[in-house]
């Protein structure tokens, strides 16, 4: 043989995350990103700017927009202008006052 230690070494020596393509670490179970935006709104009281998603995962502004976006149309979330930025709430969780254009 002679090749029996070659394999399996590699890939062992980073353990930040960031080289954990498609396996889950240990105690974090694999979510998808409609996951992931509800369990950061919940963590942060049910509502968050929607600058914050893109710090906090590492994802594009266009990704954060087009998934916030079908989660808006899904009636998963409601998407809350701030000047110029959204606020981004989980349904019940909105500011008192919030602008809700579809009531009266």
């Amino acid at each position: 043989g002679g090749r029996d230690d070659a394999s399996g070494a590699a890939g062992g020596g980073s353990s930040d995350g960031t080289t954990t393509i498609g396996a889950a670490s240990d105690d974090t179970p694999v979510l998808t990103d409609e996951d992931r935006v509800r369990q950061l709104l919940r963590e942060n009281g049910g509502r968050l700017q929607q600058g914050e998603f893109v710090e906090r995962t590492d994802w594009s502004k266009s990704k954060v927009s087009r998934l916030l976006s079908g989660m808006e149309e899904d009636g998963e979330i409601e998407k809350i202008a701030l000047g110029r930025e959204n606020l981004i709430a989980l349904p019940g969780e909105e500011p008192e006052g919030a602008e809700r254009p579809f009531e009266e």
